[in-house]
């Protein structure tokens, strides 16, 4: 049992999602959002969260996610802290900036765990169709694990199958989409290690 919304259109700045901003004592679970439209005119934009520090788990997005900045993903867009699980995209991400993913814009600590993305993303550096950056920097290491994608990935530099820039973990993944840039291309990671 969960919740759906459908045909959810949003314009407005940056933050921009069904939640602007979730806090580490949030939990959003069992929700599907079909269909959805958002585009913020800046900054961390994302189908559901536009910055999360919270649990997210078994949630869906379908539709257009769209943004003028960095870190716009088709869950969420800058995903600074917690765990995102068994949750899925399908989502057309384009942004003018850097950092845009299938599932997050960037993955700044925690997991991706048993998710995917499908769609396309298109943004100029660090592209990848889960997620545009995997970071270690916050306290728990970034890794994606037991996911994948099928999107469509373009840009112009580190853009990945998986991931357009890794520094942090990915486990047990893979990509089946095609892979397009100038420069820093690669089947899992655009730029970084594996």
């Amino acid at each position: 049992m969960g919740y759906t919304i459908s045909n959810l259109v949003i314009d407005t700045g940056g933050q921009a999602g069904l939640f602007g901003y979730t806090d580490p004592h949030t939990v959003v679970e069992n929700v599907t959002v079909l269909n959805v439209s958002v585009n913020g005119d800046g900054a961390s934009v994302g189908g559901l969260i536009g910055n999360s520090q919270s649990e997210v788990t078994n949630v869906s997005v379908t539709g257009s996610v769209s943004g003028t900045g960095d870190h716009v993903g088709g869950i969420i867009g800058f995903k600074d802290a917690g765990n995102i699980s068994n949750s899925n995209a399908t989502v057309s991400v384009v942004t003018e900036g850097d950092n845009a993913g299938g599932i997050g814009g960037q993955n700044f600590d925690g997991a991706i765990d048993n998710s995917w993305a499908a769609g396309s993303v298109k943004a100029t550096e660090d592209v990848g169709g889960i997620a545009g950056e995997n970071e270690n920097l916050g306290p728990n290491e970034g890794i994606i694990k037991r996911s994948y994608a099928t999107s469509a990935v373009t840009g112009q530099k580190n853009v990945g199958g998986v991931v357009g820039r890794n520094v942090g973990k990915i486990d047990y993944v893979y990509a089946v989409g095609p892979v397009s840039s100038e420069t820093g291309a690669g089947g899992l990671a655009g730029s970084g290690f594996i």
